[in-house]
């Protein structure tokens, strides 16, 4: 091809009338349906598009890439189209400059095509996430190869053991070409035919030895090849000459480990017989490492410069390739719209989409960086360090980041991690590739750290980044999905979180940076992927619905989650939801913070999220209860607020049901108060709860039975440096005056926290007390200092019937990790236990932190946060929840201020 062959996309004008451009906030997964193109109008505007000499690249249920001489679009549609050139720059690279082509009119219309579409859009580039022959090179330092390295760190290695390889699952790869043109030297075996060491793709010519700048005859010309033998097109001056050839092939390392390829193929014109820049051909080798008996398909959508058509390539992948699976190590210069309509379409029609989160890159549309592709139903893929002599930590060369673009719910990515080096170039896999190509010959300039000590014409290159750990995780997907063939990407996502390893230590690059603690945390998401817990997750031939007791409750009996009284998956809200797979399920699965207070003096709403942890498809009827927290001993005398049915949940699937109304006559105006949720089905049958008769069988009920969740629990949340606080009521019972004694256990917070606790002086006046000092007096209160640990009042005199208020105020430091910390108060009346009051104090560094005093709502990281007293700051876990709650967009780090 030329450089003057044109690539664009085409908006097609919806069958509800909504834009993809102006409507795309109301686009989601359940909505797809409202932005698919009107009938027939793919096909019209296909049959205009030829008869106008354009040519189709490819076509799926939603789109329609096509491409011509830059002088035909000109024509067609009156404008003027431009060469450009942008820069892009990666935290700690130099600044990359991507060609492209431009329109003076953005939206290229015409009369004809304006009936069908909403815009023509030239392509968007796409950027490589990265940051010849054997053996493999073992430069001195340490790295990790893909045939044993990397199936054991991902613990694939056992998988493989049991005979799962990825059998009958294919995967496309679109990336920058798999093929390798090589130069070999041999003597030709006759004068008409010579032989070459590797099966030959394409052949560009074969010259004599003695002619190394090519100017003499190309002997090749008008010849043939089969396997690895070359026939001429002329013949040679003798039957032994030297000769050089120039050809295509598998790199040597896809050759000698019997892979199975198909449909390689190319966009836009791009020579799909090289790969000039040499990302896909070493990419793709981690793709097999995992899943060496995958079938691979690949898509050449750039040659690493200026020809780059990332669209066209993702929707010829699911046009031509049939795949179960596509895995894509790239971002986009700029957001695209047509692109996250494409691979929601895809995720719709059962295809699994994973995509790199990026290395410090984020999906900030205002950023210098390329934009990660962060389309809530892909899964978007990390980085854990594999550290030599053992064990994991979040790399510090991987993105994490919330998104800029899905804000309602908050999206934030990675989803899960796969294997990635560390700053400042992720030398970690050393992995094949093109000889001389730009990642040869850029990666060998410098020595290790910053380059890979490997020759710059070797075929070999040591790197990694999210572009690694992206088709690692497809990899992992495969071998889940040959065991179980009919997943749903949806399932698949879910399964891999579930199974996922903690990663516990370490933090992400520049783009959080978020740090890695227990349990799920921003800087890996659920974890690093695990293949023999993946394809072992799933309890075969029954049907297993369960709820979570916690974020790290993946349904396993007995539970080994800790504080069973924090269900995420028990939600209260006090007005309907109105799309709720969208605004609670998978996109938040991760999170605790989903619940309104409920809301005395009206109806409340109550939805719950249920999985199936087993292989059959079920139905199951889940029934909500409330209670006071003395009376867990006593089923009967719990209240039931409602039952709902969950109908067909398919095997590993998170599915968001409800909601059951919570009648305004049922909710207690003060106090503590306890929602418990039990999962009942034919296979999978609810517990007896007439064996309930303490607090012991209760606690013990819902540790050891997955299908029983429970919600005893005030959640507060806070970011590191600030502060909050939370009020219980204290009530003695009827009859003669009695004894209290409060226990406050704050052991959980973090060193260096700040704790306050207000009641009433009378109260206190009788008392005695236990690490704590008394700080302030009224005529009315007493403020006391909360020394740590435990804090016991003990012998307060507490009158028949009084209902006195205790407050605990709580500051954290600033550098507190991300996580949940519990203070939990006791009651004691006469000795007895009659309750337990816990607020979780959650600190986060949350999306989004709203102003208590100019009730502004700012993005995580705006300079004017650090402006503002600990007291004020209100954290937030998506834009719409500060936005509920009267705050306004900063103008600054958000913008569109309504104000």
């Amino acid at each position: 091809m030329t450089n003057e062959k044109v690539m664009a996309s085409v908006a097609f004008k919806t069958r509800s009338g909504m834009s993809l451009f102006d409507d795309f906030d109301k686009f989601s997964f359940n909505k797809l349906d409202d932005f698919r193109p009107k009938s027939n109008s793919q096909e019209n505007l296909i049959d205009i598009l030829k008869q106008e000499g354009f040519e189709i690249e490819s076509q799926t249920d939603v789109g329609v890439s096509f491409s011509g001489p830059r002088e035909l679009f000109e024509t067609s549609f009156r404008t003027k189209v431009d060469k450009r050139e942008a820069t892009f720059q990666a935290p700690g690279r130099a600044r990359q400059k991507i060609l492209f082509n431009e329109a003076i009119n953005h939206n290229l219309l015409n009369d004809k095509v304006s009936p069908y579409a909403e815009a023509i859009k030239l392509a968007i580039p796409g950027i490589p996430f990265h940051d010849s022959t054997h053996p493999t090179p073992t430069p001195p330092y340490y790295f990790i190869e893909t045939i044993n390295d990397v199936p054991r760190l991902l613990n694939a290695d056992t998988v493989h053991a049991a005979g799962y390889t990825g059998n009958g699952v294919r995967i496309s790869m679109v990336d920058t070409g798999i093929i390798t043109r090589v130069r070999e030297n041999h003597t030709s075996t006759d004068s008409t035919h010579v032989d070459t060491d590797h099966t030959v793709r394409h052949v560009y010519g074969v010259w004599l030895s003695s002619d190394p700048t090519h100017l003499g005859t190309n002997y090749f010309t008008g010849g043939s090849f089969s396997d690895n033998i070359i026939t001429l097109g002329s013949e040679l001056p003798s039957g032994s000459t030297s000769v050089e050839i120039v050809y295509s092939c598998l790199h040597p390392h896809y050759l000698s480990n019997s892979y199975t390829f198909d449909d390689i193929r190319a966009v836009g014109g791009l020579d799909v017989n090289r790969d000039e820049y040499g990302h896909g051909t070493a990419e793709a080798a981690n793709i097999l490492g995992v899943a060496p008996g995958a079938t691979l398909s690949f898509v050449k959508y750039s040659n690493g410069a200026w020809l780059n058509f990332p669209l066209a390539g993702f929707q010829a992948a699911v046009q031509h390739q049939t795949p179960d699976i596509i895995t894509c190590s790239w971002g986009t210069g700029s957001y695209d719209n047509l692109l996250h309509l494409e691979i929601v379409s895809a995720v719709s029609n059962g295809i699994t989409v994973i995509f790199s989160a990026g290395n410090g890159h984020t999906d900030n549309p205002g950023s210098w960086y390329p934009k990660v592709v962060s389309t809530p139903d892909l899964i978007s893929v990390g980085g854990a360090y594999p550290i030599d002599g053992g064990g994991f930590r979040a790399s510090n060369y991987s993105s994490s980041f919330d998104s800029f673009m899905f804000t309602n719910p908050q999206r934030h990515c990675p989803d899960v991690v796969g294997l990635v080096g560390e700053t400042p170039r992720g030398v970690l896999i050393m992995l094949p590739t093109e000889p001389g190509n730009s990642m040869d010959v850029d990666l060998s300039s410098s020595a290790f750290p910053s380059g890979d000590n490997t020759g710059s014409n070797d075929g070999w290159c040591a790197c990694s980044g999210t572009s690694a750990s992206a088709p690692q995780t497809a990899g992992v997907a495969a071998l889940l999905l040959e065991k179980y063939p009919n997943l749903t990407p949806n399932a698949i996502k879910n399964i891999l979180q579930n199974s996922a390893f903690d990663i516990q230590t370490g933090s992400t690059n520049s783009a959080g940076p978020d740090t890695a603690a227990d349990g799920w945390d921003a800087a890996t998401g659920f974890g690093l992927v695990d293949a023999d817990a993946a394809v072992n997750y799933l309890n075969a031939t029954q049907f297993n619905c369960y709820i979570r007791d916690s974020i790290l409750d993946n349904g396993t009996e007995p539970v080994t989650a800790s504080r069973l009284y924090t269900s995420p998956d028990i939600i209260v809200r006090n007005e309907p939801v109105l799309n709720p797979q969208d605004e609670l399920g998978m996109t938040v699965k991760y999170r605790h913070d989903l619940s309104d207070e409920a809301e005395d003096g009206q109806d409340n709403y109550v939805y719950l999220r249920i999985q199936n942890r087993g292989t059959v498809t079920g139905d199951c009827t889940a029934t909500v209860y409330f209670t006071d927290p003395g009376m867990f001993a006593n089923p009967a005398s719990w209240t039931n607020i409602g039952q709902v049915t969950v109908e067909d949940l398919e095997p590993g699937e998170f599915k968001v049901v409800g909601p059951i109304v919570w009648s305004d006559a049922d909710i207690t105006s003060t106090g503590h108060f306890c929602l418990i949720s039990i999962l009942d089905s034919a296979s999978d049958p609810a517990p007896d709860l007439t064996t309930i008769t303490s607090d012991t069988d209760f606690v013990n009920m819902v540790r050891n039975k997955n299908n029983v969740a429970w919600k005893n629990i005030r959640i507060n949340d806070i970011i590191p440096g600030g502060s909050s606080n939370h009020s219980f009521y204290i009530e003695g019972p009827s009859g003669s005056g009695h004894q209290a004694d409060l226990h406050i256990d704050v052991s959980s917070l973090p060193a260096g926290s700040s704790i306050m606790v207000k009641t009433v002086k009378r109260l206190i006046d009788s008392a005695s007390l236990s690490n704590l000092s008394i700080t302030n007096e009224s005529s009315l209160y007493s403020t006391l200092n909360h020394l740590g640990g435990t804090a016991i009042i003990d012998d307060m005199n507490i009158k028949s019937n009084e209902k006195s208020k205790v407050t605990v105020y709580y500051s954290v430091p600033e550098g507190t990790p991300d996580g949940d910390y519990p203070i939990v108060s006791t009651l004691y009346i006469d000795g007895a236990n009659v309750g337990r009051y816990t607020t979780v104090v959650r600190v986060s560094h949350f999306a989004f932190i709203g102003n208590r005093n100019s009730r502004e709502l700012h993005r995580k990281g705006c300079s004017w946060i650090d402006r503002m007293s600990a007291y004020n700051k209100i954290p937030f876990g998506d834009i719409d929840r500060g936005h509920k709650q009267g705050f306004d967009n900063c103008a600054f780090c958000i913008g569109d201020s309504k104000r």
